[in-house]
């Protein structure tokens, strides 16, 4: 068998379980972009999840499947009241989605 061979076998074996996983846990996800130079909260159901610094990602944040609604309130760099942005989406089981703020 050559080196290419068990490259290509490992990768689907990857892939394979990476769908199981997924799909056992009843989960999909999420890519969370902040294009602000500000820091936000990001909030899943009302509930604080994570602060996102200023210009960077959340790549493929697990959230289980059904609808959710997403807020990202402005930490600082505000005069008087903080951005606030907020959404409701869809998750699929095994999809990706992204959501970018502000």
């Amino acid at each position: 068998m050559s080196i290419l061979t068990l490259f290509i076998i490992s990768s689907c074996t990857k892939e394979s379980a990476e769908k199981l996983e997924c799909e056992s846990e009843n989960i999909g996800y999420i890519t969370i972009t902040n294009t602000s130079d500000n820091p936000y909260n990001v909030y899943v159901n009302g509930t604080y999840v994570f602060r996102l610094q200023g210009n960077t990602f959340e790549d493929d944040y697990e959230v289980s499947v059904g609808t959710h609604t997403l807020k990202a309130e402005q930490v600082s760099g505000y005069l008087i009241y903080p951005t606030i942005r907020e959404t409701t989406t869809i998750i699929v089981q095994c999809e990706k989605q992204s959501w970018v703020f502000p």
